[in-house]
């Protein structure tokens, strides 16, 4: 192994909860989706009709029972093996039109379920989705790299984007959006090696986290619940920027974004 994949198997391990291997992440994965899906589906059962049309401020190309069907639609392409034909390493500028195409197919497809149908559809899923995700299904052939990973990240993130919206928080400290931090943390790792940018120190009150390889030059300080939004593109460019930070945090500013940078404020 070269000293290069050895600082970033460091990097990695740095980045994951402890008892949950690279390979085979157990019934941690599971365990978290299971839980905010339960907190998903115990707003949505609460909350009047008329709320559904709601924007999400976070992803406002959706409502509320858009983002469910997203989310539903996310569920079942998990089991039936329906992933978009994108390079999953290259860069997201790369992939953004045709994973955007791919998410809208999820909702327009939906269009005329009933929200009651939406949530029974997506149950229906959630036992083949807890049996890949604890390791005992395999995923479908083709599955996107590490998507037990993603479908997590998503789930936490979408979740947030929810209470967001409906001025609901909570959760910010569940076992998805830990996860969901240690997943964006290692894309945001293979992103800065890619480029042959330095490694990047995140630091939260609990512990600290590194991205990438080598020794980190610069540091950004936040909450671990910061982190998880900034990183999942929910903060801006100047949102992001006002961020504590040690050293020369230009060449982070445009990479820390899984999905891009992100124009307009999110306040939350």
């Amino acid at each position: 192994m070269t000293q290069a994949g050895a600082d970033r198997d460091r990097a990695d391990a740095r980045t994951r909860p402890s008892g949950v291997s690279a390979d085979r992440p157990g019934p941690a994965l599971a365990h978290a989706y299971q839980g905010t899906h339960a907190a998903i589906l115990a707003i949505l059962g609460a909350l009047p009709g008329d709320r559904l049309s709601t924007v999400i401020p976070a992803c406002p190309q959706w409502t509320v029972r858009d983002l469910t069907a997203h989310m539903t639609g996310v569920a079942a392409d998990t089991v039936e093996g329906r992933f978009p034909p994108i390079n999953p390493h290259g860069t997201w500028a790369e992939r953004q039109a045709v994973v955007d195409a791919h998410t809208a197919g999820q909702v327009s497809s939906r269009q005329t379920m009933t929200m009651a149908e939406l949530l029974g559809e997506w149950t229906g899923h959630l036992p083949r989705v807890l049996a890949i995700l604890r390791g005992d299904e395999p995923l479908p052939p083709g599955s996107m790299p590490a998507h037990d990973w993603v479908i997590v990240s998503d789930i936490a993130a979408h979740g947030q984007d929810l209470r967001g919206a409906l001025d609901l928080p909570g959760d910010r400290q569940s076992a998805a959006v830990t996860l969901g931090l240690q997943r964006y943390i290692a894309g945001l790792g293979q992103r800065l090696d890619r480029t042959g940018l330095p490694a990047l120190l995140l630091r939260t009150p609990e512990r600290d986290y590194q991205a990438g390889s080598g020794s980190p030059p610069a540091t950004v300080t936040a909450t671990a619940w910061e982190l998880f939004r900034a990183l999942g593109s929910r903060r801006s460019t100047g949102q992001i920027l006002a961020l504590p930070w040690s050293g020369d945090h230009r060449p982070y500013l445009r990479l820390l974004p899984a999905y891009g940078p992100r124009a307009d404020d999110l306040i939350e």
